[in-house]
C-alpha cells in the first residue's frame, strides 16, 4: 500500500480560501461515504481544523488512481468553487506524508507554533474515521505520529510557555487598551475556544457577555460559570456600541457581523477591537480605522512575542528529532516506503 496525503492549510492558502473548503461534521460524513461508495481508497482519515483540511489515504499500489485529481474534482464540485483549487493543494507520498503528519502532531506545522489543540483534533479525527472504516494501518501510523509529536514536544521548547487563543486575546486587548480591567467583552460562540478565552480572562476585572449562535442555554451556562451575562445573537446589533471588544469563534458557515453593522460604530468616541478566530470568517473583513481595529486568524501569524521566539529557536532540533524517529520507526503493517 501507499500513504497519500493531499490537503490545504494556512501555509498554502489565505483565510478566505481555507474558509471555502472548511468542513463541518455533517459534510465530513458525506465525504467519507463518497470515497467508500466509490471504492476509491483502502483507508481514509480526514483532518479538518480552522487552518487545514487534509486527506490521509492508503491505496493499493496496483490501483494507482490519481487521488490528488479525485480529491481536487470532488472538493471543487462539493463546494461549488469558482477558482483553481489546484493552486493551493499540496500532495505528499509515503515517508514525506508521514513526516508531515509528525510535523502536525508536534505543532511544527501549526499557524500558532507548538499549539496543543491539534493533538485533540487529531484524536477526534481518528475516532470519527472509525465510524466508516476500520483504518487499522492508518490508525497505527497516526498513533506512531502522536507518540513522535509528544516526544518532540517533551524534548524541545517547541511548546514552551502558555500560548492559546485565550492568551493571545489578552495580549491583543492589552496592545489596544493597555489594561483589561473594566473592559466590556462580547464573546460570540459557546464552544471550546469561547470557554478557553473566558477561563483566561478570569484573573481580570472584565465584564463578559456570551452570545450563542444557536443554543442559548450554552451561553447561559458559560455566563453562570464565568459570572457574565448571556444574550441572543439577535441582540448583537444593539450591544456593539456599548462594548470594547468582540471576540467571535463560532462554526457558522456564514458571516455573523457585517461591515454595515460595524459601520454604525464608526462615529462612536470609544475604541472597538474585533478579534475573529473563525474559519470561515464570522466578521466581515474591514480596514483598521482610528477607533476600530480588526484581527483575523491570518493576522495572528504576525502577532509574536517572547514565548513564540523561544519556540522558534527549537525548530531545527524538533525537525531533527522527527527525521531521526521516522528513520528508525518500524512502519509495518502499513509498509510506507
Amino acid at each position: 500500500m501507499e500513504l497519500i496525503l493531499t490537503g490545504i492549510n494556512h501555509k498554502t492558502a489565505p483565510l478566505d480560501i481555507r474558509g471555502r473548503v472548511s468542513l463541518k461534521k455533517n459534510q465530513i460524513d458525506k465525504i467519507y461515504k463518497f470515497f467508500i461508495n466509490k471504492d476509491l481508497v483502502e483507508e481514509l482519515i480526514i483532518l479538518s481544523t480552522c487552518n487545514r483540511t487534509e486527506f490521509y489515504i492508503l491505496i493499493k499500489k496496483y490501483l494507482n488512481p490519481d487521488i490528488k485529481k479525485i480529491v481536487y474534482n470532488f472538493l471543487k464540485q462539493f463546494f461549488d468553487l469558482n477558482f483553481d483549487l489546484d493552486n493551493y493543494l499540496y500532495f505528499k507520498k509515503n515517508k514525506i506524508a508521514l513526516e508531515h503528519l509528525c510535523n502536525v502532531t508536534s505543532g511544527i506545522d501549526s499557524q500558532l507554533l507548538g499549539e496543543r489543540e491539534i493533538l485533540d483534533q487529531i484524536k477526534e479525527a481518528l475516532i470519527e474515521s472509525k465510524k466508516y472504516l476500520k483504518n487499522e494501518d492508518l490508525e497505527y501510523l497516526f498513533k506512531q505520529a502522536l507518540e513522535i509529536g509528544n516526544y518532540t514536544r517533551f524534548n524541545t521548547d517547541i511548546a514552551f510557555g502558555d500560548i492559546s487563543f485565550g492568551s493571545i486575546v489578552i495580549e491583543l486587548i492589552k496592545k489596544e487598551f493597555k489594561i483589561l480591567d473594566n473592559k466590556k467583552i462580547i464573546v460570540i460562540g459557546t464552544g471550546k475556544i469561547a470557554n478557553d478565552i473566558a477561563k483566561s480572562l478570569q484573573g481580570y476585572k472584565t465584564k463578559l457577555i456570551f452570545i450563542a449562535n444557536k443554543h442559548f442555554w450554552k451561553a447561559d451556562i458559560l455566563a453562570r460559570i464565568y459570572k457574565g451575562s448571556a444574550r441572543r445573537l439577535e441582540e448583537l446589533d444593539n450591544l456593539i456600541k456599548y462594548n470594547d471588544v468582540i471576540v467571535s469563534c463560532t462554526s457558522s458557515p456564514h458571516i455573523i457581523l457585517k461591515r454595515e453593522d460595524i459601520a454604525k460604530f464608526k462615529n462612536n468616541y470609544n475604541k472597538l477591537l474585533l478579534i475573529d478566530l473563525a474559519c470561515p470568517r464570522d466578521i466581515e473583513k474591514i480596514k483598521t480605522t482610528k477607533n476600530i481595529t480588526h484581527y483575523d486568524l491570518d493576522d495572528l501569524v504576525n502577532f509574536t512575542n517572547a514565548i513564540l521566539e523561544t519556540r522558534k529557536n527549537s525548530l531545527n532540533k524538533a525537525k531533527k528529532i522527527i527525521e531521526d524517529k521516522i528513520c528508525t520507526l518500524e512502519l509495518e503493517p502499513a509498509q510506507v516506503y
